[in-house]
């Protein structure tokens, strides 16, 4: 995959026709493949964070953009899942509560303990998605 993006290119790009507003547009999807290590058929939950320093202050620490569910893993089996991750999910909210896509450098980790990381920047200007009203 890249690792580096354009901010005005992922805003102004295409719309998909079930994506009305531009925080549904598509950012990525990150294939993911699972395997039962244990002895025991069970559900698997795939959770993807995002991580880094963007927008203002404070950061949070981590931020949940995405999951997925895979049913009924046999022990010993491997299955692959798809995480589908939009522009409006790596978005945060600025001091007027605008919806926005900051430039910066990003890491999107997957589950709590981090088992694997994509680092990659967005470039550009902020672009707003979405504003909430004034006064």
């Amino acid at each position: 995959m890249p690792s580096s993006f354009s901010t005005t290119e992922l805003v102004n790009q295409t719309p998909d026709p079930k994506a009305a507003y531009k925080d549904l547009l598509p950012f990525t999807s990150v294939p993911v493949t699972i395997l039962n290590k244990g002895n025991v058929t069970s559900d698997f939950v795939v959770l993807a964070f995002l991580k880094g320093e963007y927008g203002p202050e404070p950061f949070p620490l981590k931020s949940l953009v995405a999951f997925t569910r895979v049913h009924l893993v046999e022990p010993g089996q491997t299955v692959n899942a798809t995480l589908n991750i939009n522009i409006g999910t790596v978005a945060r909210g600025d001091k007027k509560g605008d919806l926005v896509l900051f430039p910066g450098k990003y890491k999107l980790v997957l589950d709590i303990d981090d088992v694997d990381v994509w680092e990659f920047e967005f470039k550009g200007n902020n672009e707003v998605l979405d504003s909430w009203p004034q006064r």
